[in-house]
């Protein structure tokens, strides 16, 4: 592999591709940094920093040492299946982004606690001094990686009682965790407020649905800020009309953009974000990717690299 094969963006137009360029050019100016729309010779493409699978698959670049995912998941580029099983596949973490997205979860999960969204509803309906009960207190975080442990920290600091739940027993440093499908109802039992960051995988998939969000508590709230595959949206519309859960905040869903037509927009217990919980900062996260260009040109591992079989 010579110094200066192409580093190849497939990225839309709305994670600004140029941006991104000059942040890795500024960093080195002997880098070939070209957008996928732009004239290059697949044989001469070294390593890809993408967003989805191409749509003609990996096998057009034969040259190719290692795919670097632009956000904190995976599955939009092992869409598809027929991933490489030599070709290595790094994702993003970075600290700018867990400290969105744990800001983000405080929000949503203050909103409800203290019925911000009921108020504004409400258009002054109510009694002068009335307060709504206070819903509980404790978080239960549906996936400890490095965004669920910032989150987790943070709520921690404003006194919420959390708890985390893992797909193995990893120790994890100041508040209980459960691991497993064994103890997953344990944990869905002791949580008002259920944060899911969990990524899109063959186990994740539905795991959300009528049964196991029956076993939050009632008056329990629902935020999920992973992929939208997790949750059976219909489950929780079941739920949320039913009077089970009393709220919902969703970031992700099966279809994005999210259809205006879907029941989810205009919903009184909903609160709709357009994905945007956690967005990647491309001065933040431009070294990082950097570096891992430069281990694959040396047949290095990559940092904070996937594995494909599984998905993270």
């Amino acid at each position: 592999m010579k110094t200066n094969d192409i580093l190849l963006l497939m990225l839309p137009d709305d994670m600004q591709p140029l941006a991104f360029r000059e942040e890795l050019c500024a960093l080195d100016s002997t880098l070939r940094v070209v957008l996928d729309h732009e004239p290059h010779d697949p044989a001469e493409v070294g390593f890809i920093v993408g967003w989805k699978r191409p749509e003609d698959g990996w096998d057009k670049y034969p040259n190719l040492r290692a795919v670097h995912s632009f956000g904190a998941g995976v599955d939009q580029l092992l869409k598809g299946g027929g991933w490489p099983e030599a070709l290595p596949l790094a994702r993003v973490v970075d600290e700018k982004m867990a400290v969105q997205m744990s800001e983000y979860i405080l929000t949503a999960v203050l909103l409800f606690k203290r019925h911000f969204l009921e108020y504004a509803h409400a258009r002054g309906g109510w009694n002068w001094g009335d307060e709504w009960p206070l819903t509980g207190n404790r978080v239960g975080i549906l996936g400890m990686g490095h965004l669920g442990q910032a989150t987790a920290a943070l709520l921690q600091k404003v006194g919420f009682e959390v708890h985390g739940w893992g797909r193995s027993e990893k120790v994890r440093g100041g508040f209980p965790c459960f691991c497993g499908r064994d103890g997953l109802g344990d944990f869905l039992r002791q949580s008002d407020y259920l944060v899911a960051i969990l990524p899109n995988t063959p186990d994740t998939i539905g795991l959300l649905n009528h049964d196991r969000l029956q076993q939050l508590p009632s008056g329990a709230v629902l935020i999920n800020v992973g992929r939208g595959a997790v949750l059976v949206e219909d489950d929780l519309l079941t739920l949320l009309d039913e009077g089970h859960l009393v709220g919902a905040c969703l970031d992700v869903f099966q279809t994005e953009p999210l259809p205006s037509e879907h029941p989810f927009v205009n919903h009184p217990k909903v609160l709709v974000t357009p994905h945007v919980a956690s967005l990647t900062p491309t001065g933040s996260v431009a070294p990082t990717i950097l570096e891992n260009y430069q281990r694959a040109l040396q047949g290095r591992p990559l940092l904070n690299q996937v594995d494909p079989a599984v998905g993270y």
